[in-house]
């Protein structure tokens, strides 16, 4: 059964740490542990929830008033959706000539219900949040900056291989393969397949960037490190400081959930691809408009972003660089699998891909970009990029590697 809300929330102020330690393998010192309970209190403080269910990965959502979340709990005005998010043009997307691709269902709908026989749907006027607990928090991480921002890894620890177009743009989307990756140990590993539009590298401009896509492993966030894709979506206001960057709903002022969302931050994607067996794909992007950074999953807007939140730079008013593809991150020594642990080669049905892939112009228009290599290490992972007549592929990547020991 799932603890009633009320109970948790009471359950924050009655946990010791010297009690927690001798049940539970802890990270925090007892400081850290104290930070971190005085973030959840925060978080929860004057939260009113009628209504919870248990997710497809086995986590616990609760049903908040969509003013009383973290992001909109110090403002007047409760950010109305715009018009639904475009799809991709037409064509035949049942038989495409690359291969066939299935959309994920959304794990969030009126008629989806979890084991307890409980509506996996958040009511009118409520949003789905993840719920977070201290034993949890204190279990994955030393610190709450881990769990806000992920852990802290250096130039050395992070590889990626990526597709990018330098131009003007209001966002882009695109359908992302999910997969599994090899990660031993989890716990000091991660893997993501992302989207990145950012303020680029340019002189004298504040580096900033929103980004999305699914990342397994170790992430900020309340649920145990594995190897399932998760949902996420991370944005820096300044050069990736922690202080100025954040995961999904953890921060103030940062990302809001819209009424009516089909998915839960955080949560598992599945199901995942297989090799040589059936693969599937999340679409999802971001736009600009309406002064905000929308972000939409399965074709509906799960929520967004104040464009106000990067007024010390540029990002309020659109972003300079588009870039799509995967990151890996180490704690030391062998880098992890990234995407299927393919090199893109291998092609369709074997690598990881992003397909559809589009940016939106200076006038909110997708187009199709034309992307070029960006970073990657040959020698664990590499990119293919391509353009297809195949209206289910247009302009797409293939992307990935094993990872491995010396990855330059």
């Amino acid at each position: 059964m799932i603890q009633p809300f009320e109970d948790f929330r009471r359950s924050l102020s009655s946990v010791r740490y010297a009690s927690l330690r001798e049940n539970t393998e802890v990270k925090p010192d007892n400081d850290a542990f104290d930070e971190m309970r005085e973030f959840l209190l925060r978080r929860y403080d004057g939260v009113d929830v009628q209504h919870s269910f248990v997710d497809p990965g086995g986590e616990v959502v609760d049903c908040v008033p969509v003013e009383q979340q973290l992001a909109l709990r110090d403002s007047s005005d409760i950010p109305e959706p715009p018009d639904p998010p475009s799809e991709p043009a037409g064509g035949d997307l049942e038989s495409p000539a690359i291969g066939e691709s299935k959309p994920i269902p959304p794990p969030l709908h009126p008629d989806h219900h979890d084991e307890y026989g409980n509506q996996m749907w958040c009511p009118p006027g409520t949003v789905p949040v993840l719920r977070h607990t201290l034993e949890r928090l204190a279990s994955d991480h030393s610190t709450l900056d881990d769990f806000l921002v992920g852990p802290k890894a250096a130039d050395n620890v992070r590889r990626h291989a990526v597709a990018k177009q330098e131009t003007d743009n209001l966002g882009g989307a695109s359908d992302i393969n999910t997969w599994s990756p090899t990660l031993i140990p989890p716990q000091l590993l991660s893997s993501a397949s992302q989207q990145w539009y950012s303020t680029g590298m340019q002189p004298f401009v504040t580096l900033q960037s929103v980004e999305c896509g699914w990342r397994a492993g170790v992430i900020a966030g309340p649920v145990a490190a594995d190897s399932l894709p998760r949902l996420f979506v991370f944005y820096t206001r300044q050069d990736y400081q922690p202080s100025q960057s954040c995961y999904n709903d953890y921060c103030a002022g940062g990302f809001a959930y819209t009424p009516g969302a089909s998915h839960v931050l955080h949560g598992a994607l599945t199901p995942v691809s297989q090799p040589g067996g059936t693969q599937w794909h999340v679409r999802m992007g971001f736009t600009l408009t309406q002064d905000r950074w929308w972000f939409h999953a399965s074709g509906v807007w799960v929520g967004s972003y104040p464009a106000s939140l990067f007024s010390n730079g540029t990002l309020g008013s659109g972003a300079r660089l588009a870039s799509f593809g995967g990151e890996t991150t180490t704690g030391f020594g062998s880098f992890p699998a990234m995407g299927s642990g393919r090199f893109p080669s291998e092609g369709f049905g074997r690598a990881a891909y992003q397909r559809l892939i589009g940016v939106n112009n200076p006038a909110g228009i997708p187009v199709s970009p034309q992307l070029v290599p960006g970073q990657v290490s040959p020698a664990c992972y590499n990119v293919a990029i391509a353009a297809s007549g195949d209206s289910a592929w247009g302009t797409h990547i293939f992307f990935g590697g094993p990872g491995g020991l010396n990855c330059p």
